[in-house]
C-alpha cells in the first residue's frame, strides 16, 4: 500500500528526538528550580547560624549570672545594689534585699538576691535575670564557745538554697 502525502509528512515531522537531549525550556525550569532550592537552604542556614549566636549569647548570661549570685552568696549578705561589667560586652546588676521578717524570735533571716545581666544584641539590649532566697542563720552565743559570733547580726552565708541541704550553715 502506498502511504499518502498526509502521512508522509506527519514522519518528516516526528517530535522524538534519537540523541536524548533537553530542550531549552527544560533547562531553564530546571535552573529556575535549582534557583529557588539553593536560595532558602542558605537562607535556613543563615537564620540557623544567628541563632545559634543568640543562643550562645543566653547561655553565657546565665552562666555569668549564676556566677555572680554564687559571688553575692558568699560574702556577708546586706541589703543593697551594686553594678559592674564582665568584659565582652555583658554588664551586670545584682540587689540584695531582706525579705519582710520583723520577728525577731526566728533564727533565720531571708534575703532576696537579684542578678540581671544585659548586653546589646542585634535589634537592641537583651537580658537575664536570676533571683533566689537565701537563708542566713543567726549566730547567737554559745556557752560552749563564748566569745564566737556574740555581736554579729548575720552569719556568712552557706550558699545552699532554701530547702537544699550542704551541712550545717555557720
Amino acid at each position: 500500500m502506498s502511504k499518502t502525502s498526509r502521512e508522509a509528512g506527519s514522519e518528516s515531522r516526528d517530535t522524538r528526538r534519537p540523541d536524548g537531549g533537553f530542550t531549552l525550556l527544560e533547562v531553564v525550569v530546571a535552573i529556575a528550580i535549582l534557583g529557588a532550592v539553593l536560595g532558602t537552604g542558605l537562607e535556613l542556614l543563615a537564620i540557623s547560624l544567628r541563632s545559634a549566636k543568640t543562643s550562645g549569647d543566653y547561655t553565657q548570661a546565665v552562666l555569668l549570672a549564676r556566677w555572680k549570685l554564687d559571688e553575692i552568696s558568699l560574702q556577708e549578705l546586706r541589703a543593697g545594689a551594686n553594678q559592674g561589667n564582665f568584659g565582652g560586652g555583658y554588664r551586670w546588676t545584682a540587689e540584695v534585699a531582706q525579705e519582710g521578717q520583723d520577728d525577731e524570735g526566728l533564727p533565720v533571716r531571708l534575703f532576696k538576691l537579684r542578678v540581671k545581666v544585659s548586653w546589646v544584641g542585634k535589634g537592641g539590649d537583651k537580658g537575664v535575670e536570676l533571683v533566689t532566697l537565701r537563708g542566713v542563720k543567726e549566730e547567737t552565743p554559745s556557752p560552749e564557745r563564748p566569745g564566737e559570733a556574740g555581736g554579729r547580726s548575720a552569719a556568712r552565708m552557706g550558699g545552699a538554697p532554701l530547702g537544699a541541704q550542704r551541712g550545717p550553715v555557720r
